[in-house]
C-alpha cells in the first residue's frame, strides 16, 4: 500500500511555506489503492506493468473527473483526489463516493496475469488549507494542508478488495444517498482517537437534495428573516397570488436545509413537484422535467414496456386526459431510431403541447392543493428547462402555486423578470446548521 502524503496533503514542511492563494475548506479525500500490485511487479514485464498501471490511472483518473473531482496525486500504485476543490459542490461527499465505487468497478474490468485487477478506497471529509505550490509541468502539485488526507489513507487501509470504507465524517454528508454498513470504531494509525468506519454499497433512490435533506438533517438554527420571507411568500400563495423565491447561496451554505425547514413547517396540505437540476445534464433539454415525470408514472428501471403502458392509462384515466396519453409517453420514453423521422417543427410543436399539458395539469391540482414547483441547482437547469420556468409563471394568475428555486449567487435568468421575485441570498455570516447524526 502506498504511503499517506505528509502534512495531509503530499506538502513537505518547507513547501509548506510556498502555498499561493491559500484558503480554509471543506474537502473530501479519495485515496485509491492498486490491491496487489507487488505480486504484479514480480510476474510482469515492466512494459506490461506499465501499461497496466497506466490503464488503471486512466480509468480512476476518468471516474474522478466525471464527478468534477480533482487527481492531485499519483502515489505509485495509489494516486490521491480532492472532492469540494477546486470545484466546489453541495454534494461533494456524495460525488466523492460515487466515483469511488465506479473506479472500483472500472479497475476490476481490467485484466492483468490472466486475473482481473482489484482496487482498494478509502475517503475522508475535513477542513483544509488548500492552494497551490510552487512548480510547473509535471512537478506542480494542488496540496492542501491539513489531517484529512492522512485520515483518508489509514481509512484506505482498512479496505478489502474491491471495498469503498469512509469515514465518519463523510458518512454525516453521504449517508442518504448509499446504503452504508456499520463497520464500528477502530484505531487508526497515527490518528489520536478511534475512527467510526462505514462500507459504501448502492445508491438509496432520492428524487433531489431537498428529500435527501428532509430524510436526515436536523432543523437549522437562525435564519429568521429567511424562513420568515418564506413564510410570507407561501401565505400569499395560499391566498391565490402566485409567488416566485430564489434561495441562491455558495456550495454547502445550506440552501437544502432552509428550503427542507419551511416545507416542515407547513401545517396544512400541499402538492410539491421536485426537479432537480445536474452538472452531468447541462446539455440535455428539459432534463429535470423529464426525469420528474418519469417517477410521477413509475417509468422507473425494471419495470416492463407493458407495465409502463398500464401506468400511463391509470394515470390520464384518473384525470380525464387520455387524448394526452401519446404526447406523455414520447416525452418520457427514451429517444428512439423512429425520432429522426419527425420534422423539427412538429417535434417542438408537440413538446410545447406537452408542457402546456402538464401546465395545466398543475393548475388543477392547484385548485385541490396549493402546489410547491421545486428545483435544485437551478444554475446548472438547460434553457428549455429555464424557458418551460418562464411558460410557468406567465401561465399561472390567481392560482396558488410557488415557484421556489435553489441556485448558486448570481443567478440570473429571463423567467426572474416574469413576475416579482424573492431572492433569498445566504451568506456564511448567519449560517448555522446543525448536521445529522444517525445511526
Amino acid at each position: 500500500m502506498s504511503e499517506p502524503p505528509r502534512n495531509g496533503g503530499g506538502v513537505s514542511d518547507t513547501g509548506a511555506a510556498f502555498l499561493q492563494d491559500a484558503e480554509r475548506r471543506q474537502v473530501t479525500v479519495v485515496f485509491c489503492d492498486l490491491v496487489d500490485s507487488s505480486r504484479l511487479s514480480v510476474r510482469l514485464d515492466p512494459e506490461d506493468l506499465r501499461d497496466v498501471l497506466r490503464a488503471y490511472q486512466s480509468v480512476c483518473v476518468e471516474a474522478v473527473r466525471r464527478h468534477d473531482g480533482f487527481v492531485a496525486q499519483y502515489l505509485g500504485d495509489g494516486l490521491v483526489a480532492y472532492f469540494g476543490h477546486p470545484v466546489a459542490r453541495e454534494d461533494a461527499a456524495e460525488q466523492a463516493v460515487r466515483a469511488a465505487r465506479e473506479m472500483i468497478e472500472a479497475v476490476r474490468a481490467i485484466i492483468a496475469d490472466g486475473a482481473p485487477l482489484n482496487a482498494r478506497v478509502g475517503i475522508a471529509t475535513g477542513l483544509a488549507v488548500v492552494g497551490d505550490v510552487l512548480g510547473a509541468g509535471a512537478s506542480r502539485q494542488t496540496a492542501i494542508t491539513g489531517p484529512v488526507a492522512t485520515l483518508a489513507a489509514r481509512v484506505q487501509a482498512e479496505a478489502g478488495p474491491g471495498e469503498v470504507i469512509i469515514a465518519d465524517s463523510t458518512r454525516k454528508l453521504a449517508f442518504s444517498a448509499f446504503e452504508l454498513e456499520d463497520l464500528g470504531e477502530r484505531t487508526l494509525k497515527g490518528i489520536d482517537q478511534p475512527v467510526k468506519l462505514w462500507r459504501a454499497g448502492g445508491e438509496r433512490q432520492h428524487e433531489t437534495r431537498f428529500e435527501a435533506a428532509r430524510d436526515g438533517l436536523t432543523a437549522m438554527v437562525g435564519r429568521e428573516a429567511e424562513r420568515d420571507a418564506l413564510a410570507e411568500a407561501w401565505r400569499l400563495t395560499t391566498q391565490g397570488k402566485p409567488q416566485a423565491v430564489l434561495v441562491r447561496g455558495e456550495a454547502g451554505i445550506g440552501k437544502s436545509t432552509l428550503i427542507s425547514d419551511f416545507l416542515d413547517a407547513i401545517k396544512t396540505d400541499f402538492t410539491v413537484i421536485a426537479m432537480q437540476c445536474s452538472s452531468r445534464h447541462v446539455q440535455s433539454p428539459l432534463h429535470p422535467v423529464i426525469t420528474r415525470m418519469q417517477r410521477i408514472l413509475g417509468w422507473v428501471e425494471g419495470v416492463s414496456e407493458v407495465e409502463r403502458e398500464e401506468r400511463l392509462a391509470a394515470f390520464v384515466d384518473r384525470r380525464g386526459l387520455p387524448d394526452t396519453a401519446p404526447l406523455l409517453r414520447e416525452f418520457v420514453a427514451p429517444p428512439s431510431a423512429s425520432d429522426s423521422a419527425i420534422s423539427a417543427p412538429v417535434a417542438q410543436q408537440r413538446r410545447r403541447d406537452t408542457l402546456s399539458a402538464l401546465i395545466d395539469l398543475m393548475r388543477r391540482n392547484a385548485q385541490i392543493n396549493p402546489v410547491i414547483v421545486m428545483i435544485e441547482d437551478i444554475h446548472w437547469a438547460d434553457p428549455s428547462t429555464h424557458e418551460f420556468l418562464g411558460q410557468i409563471l406567465s401561465a399561472v394568475d390567481h392560482d396558488r402555486v410557488m415557484l421556489l428555486a435553489s441556485s448558486r449567487p448570481d443567478a440570473a435568468r429571463a423567467w426572474m423578470r416574469i413576475k416579482p421575485i424573492t431572492i433569498l441570498d445566504l451568506d456564511v455570516v448567519s449560517k448555522k446548521v446543525v448536521h445529522p447524526c444517525p445511526g
